[in-house]
């Protein structure tokens, strides 16, 4: 049942694609994984990756505001009804740096056997000065030697402006320990955003091979109306027409359905409608996926969405992951809960919920702390480093990673305190300090 939260997880990246298009859509039985699928597919991957990295002007004055008082969204539990009765399946938590921005996302899947959470995948993400994220690094856990292993990442580079113009991913050859290009996005634009090519690794070549690309049409007042796909023949040397998705607004430019196609033989084949319902306060109550009936202008229910939200707490006063933020434009509340349903026989039957949980936060300051470049000194080094930090906490737990992902030092540390490194080869690492489950401080350091 980890298909309803990541439909669910899904929906969330969708909204944010609406305002700022992404690359490719599947039917939902195909999209199912796209949260947590440790970005592999490449038409999955890229609706993260853009929403991820398109952090809105409206959530950038959240840090901002004179509100210092902020909730923010720590975690969210799945879980699955069955037999009359929820289960817990998955849950996922986020931490952040101190200027607001998520430094790291773990899942954790129950254990039924141990009745507890167990480690399965995380993502960490490196930042530039700008907030732009410059790099992902994904980790799976090894049961069997009990340590994180990185084996999937994406390097990201933007124009002086900030915008995005290529994403490369690697994946990580386990025998050699070394990392081995897979794939590239190259996002081209005028006013908007008008094409992504998409580029497969050639290791035969050693060379980029063009395989897929999709383009982007706006209306008079610059709203995303068409995305089309095409899928590119070497032999024939031709573009050839894969999927397009169309966009339909209410009068007041809110999203109000979608229309998905898949090229087939010679026309457009209908595969899937979208519809989105919003209450008085402009949040996103419901969404309904619907699959194509006999006629054109016959749709069968499928698969449906409800969300909660606590109106106490307005869009202003939430610290939240960029992938939620994107989102802005479709909630202006705190969303509590998410509820799946299935349409059989005639009914709904219901198939569970995500449940997200918030904490309170004092972001005083926020944009005036310390760096964490100069938490670690000196950088590069050599033999010695050296911790030092502002916070109160007298001492925190180092962890120090290799680009293998393998954690190669753990140890509890004393603010303005040092640490031998001799015993750890050149290269780059990198470094956790965290107080209990918080992490606090994360960067990379070079050792020469």
């Amino acid at each position: 049942m980890k298909q309803f939260l990541s439909t669910i997880i899904y929906c969330l990246l969708f909204m944010a694609s609406t305002a700022q298009p992404t690359n490719k859509h599947h039917h939902v039985k195909d999209r199912l994984a796209v949260y947590h699928a440790q970005k592999q597919n490449k038409s999955i991957e890229r609706h993260l990756q853009y929403a991820f990295n398109q952090l809105s002007d409206k959530v950038a004055n959240n840090l901002k505001s004179p509100q210092t008082l902020m909730q923010k969204m720590d975690s969210l539990i799945f879980e699955e009804y069955y037999n009359g009765q929820t289960e817990n399946i998955e849950k996922d938590v986020f931490t952040y740096n101190n200027v607001g921005l998520i430094t790291s996302y773990f899942l954790y899947d129950w254990d039924y056997n141990e009745n507890k959470w167990i480690e399965d995948y995380q993502l960490a993400f490196t930042y530039d000065a700008g907030r732009n994220i410059i790099e992902d690094l994904s980790y799976t856990w090894d049961l069997i030697n009990n340590q994180w292993i990185a084996d999937y990442k994406e390097e990201y580079a933007y124009t002086e402006n900030n915008r995005l113009t290529t994403i490369t991913s690697y994946n990580r050859e386990q025998t050699t320990n070394s990392w081995v290009p897979y794939y590239k996005d190259e996002y081209a634009y005028t006013t908007n955003l008008q094409s992504i090519n998409s580029y497969l690794w050639d290791i035969q070549l050693g060379d980029w091979v063009i395989s897929y690309k999709t383009e982007f049409q706006y209306d008079a007042e610059e709203k995303l109306i068409l995305e089309t796909s095409f899928d590119w023949e070497p032999i024939a040397g031709i573009w050839k027409n894969s999927d397009k998705l169309e966009y339909f607004y209410s009068a007041d430019a809110k999203l109000e359905s979608l229309i998905l196609s898949f090229w087939y033989i010679d026309s457009w084949d209908l595969t899937e409608k979208e519809q989105f319902s919003y209450n008085a306060e402009g949040d996103l109550i419901l969404h309904t996926v619907f699959e194509p009936g006999i006629t054109p202008d016959n749709w069968i229910q499928e698969y449906k969405e409800e969300n909660e939200f606590n109106q106490q707490f307005s869009y202003n006063e939430l610290l939240i992951p960029e992938i939620f933020n994107n989102n802005a434009l479709y909630f202006n509340h705190m969303l509590t809960q998410l509820s799946g349903y299935e349409y059989y026989e005639g009914t709904w039957e219901y198939l569970g919920k995500l449940t997200f949980f918030y904490s309170e936060t004092d972001i005083a300051g926020i944009q005036d702390k310390q760096s964490v470049e100069s938490v670690v000194f000196p950088n590069p080094a050599s033999d010695q480093l050296c911790f030092s930090w502002n916070e109160t906490t007298p001492s925190f737990n180092l962890e120090i990673y290799n680009t293998a992902g393998e954690l190669v030092l753990n140890q509890r540390i004393e603010n303005k305190s040092s640490v031998s490194i001799t015993n750890l080869p050149e290269g780059l690492y990198l470094y956790k300090l965290s107080d209990n489950e918080n992490l606090k401080y994360m960067d990379k350091i070079l050792i020469q």
